[in-house]
């Protein structure tokens, strides 16, 4: 490790990070571990503390990212509602974080299948149920040419696109 750089590093549910004392000025997020001497920050932070420490030009290496970048291209040639379109802007605008609230059929599962496509990365859809981890699954399977994977129902399979069920 070369001076001054931090290191972060997932550990457990949570970021540690290296090669800063207890006084280090740092992402809000972390918090000094006395337990440890080390600082810590929950996971759900990550990516805070990265644009924090990019922002402040802290020297880092990230050894806690844990995804992968892919070319999603979509096989299918559809065109977005305008309300669609809208929410899609809104999404992108709020730092691509969101929630879509619309009616069933009125295209909930285009919009992730466009945000999947214009994000690039390994994506979890985590769904209630058997039955539409199933759907989702040959929805993707159609869609993109891409490995994808399977967690419920028996099925425990990793690809580049997970679609999970937490029902038994």
């Amino acid at each position: 490790m070369s001076s001054g750089e931090l290191v972060i590093q997932f550990d457990a549910g949570t970021l540690v990070l290296d090669g800063a004392g207890d006084g280090a000025q740092l992402p809000s997020a972390f918090r000094w571990d006395e337990r440890v001497r080390r600082w810590r920050a929950p996971a759900i932070a990550y990516r805070q503390v990265i644009t924090e420490m990019t922002r402040r030009r802290l020297p880092h290496r990230d050894e806690a990212r844990d995804y992968l970048e892919f070319d999603f291209r979509s096989k299918l040639d559809v065109e977005p509602r305008p309300y669609q379109q809208q929410a899609m802007t809104a999404w992108q605008q709020a730092g691509r974080r969101g929630v879509v609230v619309l009616p069933t059929g009125a295209g909930k599962t285009f919009l992730a299948q466009m945000a999947i496509e214009l994000t690039g990365r390994s994506t979890l859809v985590i769904v209630p149920t058997i039955d539409l981890m199933n759907q989702w699954y040959n929805l993707l399977m159609s869609s993109f040419q891409a490995e994808i994977g399977l967690i419920g129902g028996g099925y425990f399979e990793k690809g580049a696109i997970v679609v999970a069920s937490w029902s038994a």
